[in-house]
């Protein structure tokens, strides 16, 4: 394997198990850091039951294009639903194909929240922080094993 070509951890906006199955590096998204907290409620024993409660992913993004800015601010004013995939040792071929992964995870979720965290002197490389709440989460194991789906309730809060 070729070091080139394998990046720990990418977001792609959509789906990419679906349509998108040969998604390419253009398209992904590093990931610099990812936070997220899953909660179930638990009965005296301990013990989880019902679906998992809503959350929030909260992502730092390394966006090499000004576009990218631009889709994920359009997202957050649209205050409509998207679909996002953070996919885990991902691996692309010569033709910057998506070739194997270990975990993938597509979420349904809304941006609630951005921020620009940091910007090069050369205009190259933006971090920003993106909010995501998310409704649906399916993961999906190496190469396409372990299919979940996790039901989301929402919690007024």
């Amino acid at each position: 394997m070729a070091s080139r070509n394998f990046l720990k951890s990418v977001l792609f906006f959509g789906d990419v198990t679906g349509e998108y199955a040969k998604s390419q590096r253009d398209n992904a998204v590093t990931i610099q850091k990812l936070e997220y907290v899953m909660e179930r409620p638990r009965n005296d024993e301990g013990f989880p039951y019902g679906p998992t409660l809503q959350m929030c992913f909260c992502l730092e993004l390394k966006l090499e294009e000004k576009s990218k800015m631009r889709e994920l601010v359009s997202m957050l004013n649209s205050m409509d639903e998207f679909s996002f995939s953070i996919v885990s040792n991902i691996e692309f071929d010569s033709n910057k194909n998506m070739s194997a992964w270990d975990n993938l995870m597509v979420l349904s979720a809304y941006v609630v929240g951005f921020e620009e965290i940091m910007h090069s002197a050369e205009d190259v490389n933006t971090i920003v922080r993106v909010d995501l709440l998310t409704t649906d989460v399916i993961y999906k194991g190496k190469d396409g094993n372990d299919d979940r789906h996790l039901s989301i309730i929402n919690e007024d809060y």
